[in-house]
Order: structure tokens, then sequence, then C-alpha cells
């Protein structure tokens, strides 16, 4: 029964699917009283499931995300035409490409023209692992959405980063963190850089599904996105456990520092010890990652999965585990690295001391001491920028968590947090969308100009008053500073600072309209004019240099809602196409996007609004954006408009009491059909015709070589075996809070391969 219920809310998260061979019919019953039993059983488990699938949407109550119209669009897709000039021929830059076999990559990367990303700007120069890392990101996202010249880029791309990937200097597969290594002074470039990574792994994922998952390359996907939990996140040793048993694991800054790496021993960090960087935290990725594993392992998968250090065996649920602890990790280390303006400092400590140097896990809090590193109030930094300070480091954390809430906004909504003693503490609001409303409640209350859902005073005269909503974020703005954040913060007028603040409004705000949130974004988008398809844009925080470009056409990129959808790309498995054009439409879950390869007409963004192209109404900017017919922003296309609570309680209610007494009784009266010659759940519903006027019940049975012209599709991950469903439920007493734990901790039994028990599902 948990297993059915759990499947009618949002998702079946981290549950391992059960093998093929484990998901047998039941037989029938042997007995009168046994028979019975199962009829009331089958009876309440029918209910439970359609109570629980009519109510999941007011279980869930989170609002869609908000994404921009058609000036958000256009603004995007100038951004990718400046970001892709950046990208150039990898032949004469990156030797390994003549060293590797062509017969052992993937067929997809076969006969690709490899790409790299040339950066420039502080510790960036040559080929960098974060723009290549970038780079395939969003041309991943791209290609997910059905664009050929996306899925051509990403291609060439990932075949250079694969071919750097095997230079000294990586580690496990992931490539060094800067290319040519010579470039590095004193000595080689050496380790991994996370935020590349993990930015890279989740591009090659959407690239996979936009191929349809061809198995060489899903095998090479899945190798890399385990060597990020191994190189990135330390698995599968190096956590800490909470008193309620919970494992995290946090973000390291790559494969030789940050994060829990020890300070000596023989896994010592080659930085400062305990030092974590906020803005590498990316729980979309790490959710992707995890739908990943549970949807496309493989058996022999298994032998690619690291051992301990104890020698023993480690498992895919172990992966899983992991994953999930780096998102309970980051956003707790977020909120106590945050101001209520949404400034993050760029560098914080994650003390969390073992009793001896060589131990790698332990009971212990990350984030008992966090801005400080220990209870000395020490600090640490990194990548040239400050302690305590909101800048160039930190500045990427509001698009991330923005796209956590774009892609996941249910789950983004749940999350555990914690107390400085690690107890947990449900007194602590904070999730995605509480963090992203600060930002857009900064705007709202200190810019210099306010935006309503049909005009704004932030247009005066047909231009965006960027001076005007530079205020919320100048210098002598509240809550730019606070205990968490003690150091003065960066010039917002550095388009790294402010473009990735604008996706904030993809989160509802309470008190903003949301047409008036989608304003903002348009507004926020139109700030800059492109004259022509890939060149450089005008206006004011217009910046075309490296670092500032990446940041803009990732944030201009959710602003606009050009994200894949990711139940789609994930599960879009079984639809069997060679049309690249049919391809893409199955990866879409919502139709094909329009072509990315159409040329950005020349003139302003508002001149490219009034084109023929374009449907919208004709006039100035200002006119556009405080027009009443300009087309109505697009929302998510994952989450439905939902229902208001009180609305969605009483049809859940109504429903679901329906559904109860009506299934109850006749399946009661129908006693004997549902005993006759052993018949499977299926065929029960069959008989009973209900299997067309109740689809939704589907969901709760198990899958049979029986029942072909069932239209339900298998969805792995997702225990079916109604043995399993109903199972009786052992409660245990929760052990004390306060008590100490002892370092070798056991997994978390809600992950563990025994039942689990109530308590472990409240999450």
């Amino acid at each position: 029964l948990k297993f059915c219920v759990w499947h009618g809310g949002p998702r079946p998260d981290v549950v391992p699917a059960a093998p093929r061979s484990t998901m047998l019919p039941l037989p029938p019953p042997p007995s009168r009283t046994l028979g019975l039993r199962a009829r009331w059983s089958g009876a309440l488990v029918f209910a439970a499931c359609a109570t629980r699938v009519a109510g999941s949407l007011v279980d869930q109550n989170v609002e869609p995300p908000i994404f921009g119209g058609p000036i958000s669009d256009a603004a995007f897709q100038g951004w990718l035409g400046v970001w892709r000039g950046q990208y150039r021929d990898a032949g004469p830059l990156v030797p390994e490409l003549g060293t590797i076999d062509a017969t052992t990559l993937p067929k997809a990367l076969r006969g690709v023209r490899p790409k790299v990303v040339i950066s420039s700007g502080g510790v960036a120069g040559g080929i960098v692992s974060e723009g290549m890392g970038y780079a395939l990101m969003v041309e991943g996202f791209q290609a997910g959405r059905g664009s050929a010249e996306a899925l051509s880029n990403g291609l060439g791309i990932a075949r250079a980063w694969l071919s750097i990937a095997t230079s000294p200097g990586g580690a496990s597969g992931l490539p060094v963190w800067k290319y040519p290594t010579s470039l590095c002074s004193p000595g080689p470039c050496r380790g991994t850089a996370i935020d590349g990574d993990e930015d890279a792994v989740l591009g090659l994922i959407y690239l996979a599904a936009a191929l349809q998952y061809p198995p060489d390359l899903v095998e090479w996907v899945m190798k890399l996105v385990i060597a990020f939990a191994v190189v990135d996140l330390g698995f599968p040793d190096l956590f800490r456990s909470l008193p309620d048993g919970t494992r995290v694991f946090v973000p390291k800054g790559g494969s030789e520092w940050g994060g829990l790496a020890p300070p000596s021993g023989q896994f010592a960090t080659t930085k400062h010890p305990w030092c974590y960087g906020p803005s590498y935290f990316a729980p979309a990725h790490y959710r992707v990652f995890r739908d990943f594993v549970a949807y496309r392992w493989e058996p022999h998968f298994n032998s690619y999965l690291p051992s301990r250090l104890s020698g023993e065996a480690t498992s895919r649920e172990d992966l899983q585990v992991a994953l999930h602890g780096a998102i309970t990790a980051g956003y707790n280390l977020l909120y106590y690295a945050s101001c209520e303006s949404g400034a993050v400092s760029n560098w914080v400590g994650s003390s969390a001391p073992c009793a001896s140097a060589d131990a790698l896990s332990c009971a212990a809090v990350p984030w008992a001491t966090t801005p400080y590193i220990g209870y000395s109030g020490g600090n640490c930094s990194a990548s040239g920028t400050p302690f305590g300070s909101y800048g160039a480091d930190a500045s990427r954390t509001p698009w991330r968590i923005a796209m956590d809430y774009s892609l996941y906004s249910g789950e983004a909504n749940q999350v555990s947090m914690y107390d400085r003693f690690g107890r947990a503490d449900a007194s602590l609001q904070f999730n995605a969308k509480v963090y992203l409303n600060r930002i857009v409640r900064q705007y709202k209350e200190h810019a210099g100009c306010a935006c309503g859902p049909t005009a704004s005073t932030c247009i005066p005269r047909g231009k965006v008053a960027v001076d005007l909503i530079s205020k919320a974020f100048s210098a002598s703005a509240p809550g730019l500073t606070c205990a968490h954040v003690p150091n003065p913060s960066q010039n917002w007028w550095s388009a790294y600072m402010s473009y990735p603040t604008f996706t904030a409004f993809v989160a509802p705000l309470e008190g903003l309209e949301r047409d008036a949130s989608a304003r903002w974004l348009e507004i926020l988008a139109s700030i800059c004019a492109f004259p022509g398809q890939g060149e450089a844009p005008e206006g004011l925080i217009c910046s075309s240099t490296y670092f500032d470009l990446g940041q803009e056409v990732i944030s201009s990129m959710i602003m606009a809602g050009a994200l894949a959808n990711v139940p789609n790309i994930i599960r879009s498995v079984d639809v069997a196409s060679t049309s690249p054009d049919a391809a893409g439409d199955a990866v879409l879950g919502h139709g094909r996007a329009r072509d990315e390869d159409q040329a950005v007409p020349k003139g302003s963004i508002a001149q490219q609004l009034n084109s023929k192209d374009h449907a919208v109404h004709k006039g100035s900017m200002a006119q556009q954006l405080n027009s009443q017919v300009l087309r109505k922003p697009r929302e998510a296309h994952t989450s439905a408009s939902l229902p208001s609570a009180s609305n969605g309680a009483i049809l859940a209610t109504s429903i679901g009491a329906a559904v109860l007494v009506g299934l109850v009784l006749g399946l009661l009266a129908m006693s004997k059909h549902l005993q006759q010659g052993g018949l499977t759940p299926y065929q029960q519903l069959k008989k009973l015709k209900l299997h067309k006027a109740f689809p939704l019940l589907r969901e709760c049975l198990p899958e049979h070589s029986d029942h072909e012209d069932s239209p339900l599709v298998p969805r792995p991950g997702v225990v079916r075996d109604a043995s399993r469903m109903m199972l009786t439920l052992e409660t245990t007493q929760p052990a004390d809070p306060l008590v100490t734990l002892d370092s070798e901790m056991s997994m978390p039994s809600a992950f563990s391969s025994k039942e689990p028990h109530e308590e472990q599902f409240d999450d």
C-alpha cells in the first residue's frame, strides 16, 4: 500500500527498480478466509490509490514556475548566438583528439566535429571545464527541445571534452579544470572542478535523451555520473551522519579539495580545509542524476561502482542516497550562508572534523559553525574571491536554485532542514522558493521602480530604467550583509552579478501577481538589444566577455523557460522512431520548440517582436510591456494550473470518498468474480469493466505479460508487486536525536533493501 500511495505522488524518487523476475502475479487465495481478506485488502488498496491520485495535486500544493514571454525568448536567442561565438574548432587545440581509438567511442561521438569553448578573465584562460560544462548544459537543454544545431554542437563539445579528460591532471574520467595544464603556475594544472563536472554531466544526459538513449552512450554517461559522485561528492565514504541517521554528502570544490575533505591524513585536502562554495551546489542536477540512475540502470553497471574503504561493495541505492544527501546538505549550508536579500557568501566553512584524521565518515554537522570554520571564527577563500562576501563565485547561486524550482518545483519545496546540532527543525522554513523569494522581495521593496501585471514604472520613455532597478542591490541597499554574509558585496552592475538574480522571478511570490512576475522577467530580459545573430549586444550590463556571457546565456535560458521537461526527458524511453524530428517530438513532451536555427532579425528586441515573425502588439517596447494585448507569458509545462488548496481539498475528499465507498461495495458484491480462475488484479479490473473507467487505478497494479492490450507503460523504479503493496508496516520507536551516534552508521533503512517503516516517508 505504501508503494502504491507513493506512486500517486509527484515522483518515485529514490525507490530502486525491482528486478523484473520479482514482479510476479499473485497466486489465487488458497482458502475462503484468505479470499475474504484479499477482497477487503484489494478494495482498500484500490480505494487508497484512487484517493491518493485524486489528492496528489493538493498534497503538492506547489505553484508552477513562471517564465517570460516573447521578449525573454528573443533575448535568450540573442545571448545564445553570442555565446556560440565562443566555440572554436578543437583540432589544433586538443592534441589528445588523435590519441583515442574512434572504435572505442560511443557511436554518437564518432565522426563529429570537436569543439571547445575559449575562456578568459580571472583564473580562466585557455579551455576551462567550467566553460565546457556551460556549453554542454545549454546545448543539451536545447537538443532536448528539438534543436538539430544544438545536438550537433553538444556532440562536438562532448567529443573534445572526452579527449581532454584523457589528459593528465583529471580524475576518474573527468577532465582537469584548466587545459592545457601548462597554463597553471607554479606547476601543471591538477584536479577537477565540480561546477564544470556537474554541468557537463547534466548536458550529456540530455544529449543522450535527445538521441533516444543509445545503450553505448547511456553506459558512458552512467560511468560519468558515478565518477562525479566519487570525485566531487566523496561517495561512498566521505559523509557525515546526523542524529536521525541521515547521511549528508557535502559538494567539494573538485577532486582534490573542499567540502568534507579532511585537513590531514592520507586523504588531506590540497587547499584550505573545510572550505565550501555555495554556488557549486546544483540540486536540479543531482535530481536528474538520481532519476537517470533510477530509470537507466543495467545490472552490469554494478561493476562500475566503487567499494568502500572497508572493501564492502556499494549498490545503486547507495549512490542514490549520496545524491539525495548532497541536496539535503546543500540547502542547509545555503541557509547558513545567505541573507534575507538573497545575498550569498562566496566561501563559507563546512567544518565537521572526526576524531581520527584518517576517518572519512562520522557523526557531525557540517553547518554547525557556518559561515565560519569552527568555533574560533576561521575563514577561507579560493579562486581569487573573498570569504563572506557576495561576489563572482557566489553570483551563480540564484540560477542554480532557480533551475531546481523550474525543473522540480514540488521537490524543491520539500527540503529537510536541521538546526546547528543536526536535529530536524520544522520551524526552519527554507527551500528553493523561500530563497528565490528573498531576491524578488529585494527588488520589489528596494528598487526605484515598480512593476504590476499590466504596467510598470521601470520603463519610462520607452527605455528600461536600469539605474532605478539597480537600487535594490546598491551598496546602500539593506540586507546585503548579515551574520551569514559579513563582508560587503560586489557591484550589481557587473552582468555576472545582476543576471543570475533575474532568474528568481520564476518562483511565485505571495503578494505579487503571477503576471507581474512575468512582466518583471520581460522587462529584465529587454535590457539588451541584439543588432544581429551572434553580434555583441547593445545596452547597459550587456557584456559579451566570457564569464559575464556564461551567466547571461544561462540566466536568460531559465527566464525564457527554455529548459527541457525532466520527466519526459528521463522517461521518453519507449518511443521508437528513426526520424530526428520525431525523436525531438518524443523528447519534448509538449511539442517541438521553435526552430533554434532561425536568424535573429536585425534591430532591437522591440523591432524583433514587432516583425511579422512575432505576433505581438505593434509599438515601442514600453507600449509592448504595458499593453494589455501582450501574449500571456508561458508557464511551466510540467505543472498544470493548480486549484486552490480549499477547492482542491474538497475535490480530493469528494472523489476519494466516492471511490472508497463505491469500490468497497462493488468489489465485495462481485467477490465471486474476483476469485474465479486465479485472475490477476488487472484481469479483475477488466472483468469488472473498471480498466477503462478508472485508468489511474492501473498505476497501482503489477505489470504482467498477459495484458499486452493495456495502455499502462512500465515505469522502472516503482515496485508493482501487489504482495509488497499490502505489506504490514511495522513502526519502530525513533531514536533519541540527542544520543551520540557511532561513527560507523548503517545505511538509513528508507533506502536499504529492507521494507521501510512509516516515519521514513515523512520527507
